[in-house]
């Protein structure tokens, strides 16, 4: 899985949950307007999720640090912000009055959901930056008849796999020394 494929989900389930931390202000906004709640409750956690597989992309070679995921993180639910602002302004005002009427509609919806939302940003900025740092568990491969597959490396996808011939089935970590093998006569062929 993708790093902006984690990040679009955490941020998504991340923002869900800050958007039903006031629902009830997004419901009456919604029953004002004349529209059903469900746009105005999944609206911010589909645009987190939007923006978090744009700003996430290629992030596993980019970011080094957790501080690195939290600042993108925080970026994305800005951006999170400013869109489900202009969206509330379209909805809400006439369209003559949008550019004067933003301001207003992005200070209050800052009062209002802006803690939920900063909390969201931390929260799913660590996660994901957790998530794309853990280092993933070695891989070993399986022996069978004395004839052990290993699957290929990230960079060779695509590539035939390697298999390793032991004298006996001896169990066999990719990247071990001959020590590790028992000094057994071991050979690599790529198919």
């Amino acid at each position: 899985m993708t790093a902006a494929t984690i990040a679009s989900l955490v941020f998504f389930a991340f923002s869900l949950a800050a958007a039903l931390a006031v629902e009830f202000l997004l419901t009456s906004f919604a029953k004002s307007v004349g529209l059903d709640r469900l746009v105005f409750v999944m609206a911010p956690a589909l645009l987190a999720m939007l923006y978090s597989l744009i700003v996430y992309q290629n992030a596993e070679r980019k970011i080094r640090r957790v501080g690195e995921s939290v600042s993108r993180g925080i970026l994305v639910m800005l951006m999170t912000w400013v869109s489900l602002s202009a969206l509330i302004t379209w909805a809400w005002y006439k369209p003559g009055e949008f550019g004067s009427s933003l301001g207003t509609t992005l200070l209050a919806s800052g009062v209002a959901g802006g803690g939920p939302m900063l909390l969201d940003a931390l929260g799913a900025g660590i996660l994901t930056g957790v998530l794309i740092l853990r280092k993933p568990p070695p891989r070993i491969g399986y022996c069978l008849t004395g004839i052990m597959y290993l699957r290929p490396p990230p960079s060779r996808r695509g590539a035939s796999p390697v298999r390793v011939w032991f004298s006996k089935g001896v169990p066999y970590r990719r990247g071990a020394r001959r020590s590790a093998v028992r000094g057994r006569a071991v050979a690599a062929v790529v198919l």
